[in-house]
């Protein structure tokens, strides 16, 4: 498997580019109410999975009635939804995983969904979520940010204290310096053209590319 799919219960994805990489993933696995975004899209998982406290009862029953398997656990549990998801998608081994619907009107669901990217990552360096205008990732040494120029880009870090950032292809560069968590500074940075290259010494970056539509 090249690439997997998660859709989460947060905001719909709607739009350009959530549909775009949706349409890229070789398996689909929807977490609880997920499966209602993929309903009303029209696709149909590979997998329902959760506690299914949020998810229209309707929409489970015609998927069941597809034949998509449905793995239940327990409303009290240890993980959310979510991260279940995040774990069955590891089992598959996919060179990427696309995580939707990660953001919404829970602050607690959104930072909690941000910060599973973290321990996720150490086991698949290709996680990104996905959001109506954003893509964003965990950095641990270099990556690439592929758009166009005016595209934010924010580098928020993720550890206590990231060393040796260097920011090539963007309006305000950088050349081995500091951010510490907590720290706005990498906020609202842009790509001055087609691409920008970030790599950093030690610690963890989420970077945050969010598409230019004007």
């Amino acid at each position: 498997m090249r690439k997997c799919a998660i859709i989460a219960g947060g905001a719909k994805p709607e739009g350009h580019l959530p549909l775009k990489f949706l349409a890229q993933a070789d398996y689909l696995i929807c977490a609880d109410s997920g499966a209602n975004h993929a309903y009303d899209l029209g696709y149909v998982p590979d997998l329902i999975v959760g506690d299914f406290d949020s998810v229209d009862k309707a929409v489970l029953e015609a998927y069941s009635a597809k034949g998509c398997p449905v793995e239940t656990y327990p409303v009290e549990k240890d993980y959310t939804d979510t991260e279940l998801a995040l774990q069955l998608a590891l089992a598959h081994q996919p060179e990427e995983i696309y995580l939707f619907a990660a953001t919404g009107d829970r602050l607690d669901h959104t930072l909690a969904n941000v910060l599973l990217l973290i321990p996720f990552t150490l086991q698949n360096p290709g996680i990104k979520m996905i959001g109506n205008n954003f893509a964003a990732w965990v950095c641990r040494g270099n990556t690439v940010v592929h758009g166009k120029p005016g595209d934010l880009v924010s580098t928020i870090p993720l550890s206590p204290t990231v060393t040796g950032i260097t920011l090539r292809g963007f309006k305000y560069p950088l050349e081995n310096d500091e951010l510490f968590l907590g720290s706005s500074r990498g906020i609202s940075n842009e790509l001055s053209g087609d691409s920008g290259q970030i790599s950093l010494r030690e610690g963890l970056l989420l970077v945050v590319h969010t598409a230019n539509v004007t």
